[in-house]
């Protein structure tokens, strides 16, 4: 795998560990906005 492909993975799960944090927030609170959270599994989800 070179350099420019190796970063790009590492960008992706970057993104998919921000996804994940974001459910974990969100699903914290009694208010949660559930649309939202199912939103961003997905996105994790994809991303994993």
């Amino acid at each position: 795998m070179n350099d420019d492909v190796l970063q790009l993975v590492r960008q992706w799960v970057g993104k998919a560990k921000s996804d994940w944090e974001a459910v974990q927030i969100l699903s914290a609170h009694s208010r949660c906005p559930r649309d939202t959270v199912c939103f961003h599994c997905q996105q994790y989800v994809e991303s994993s």
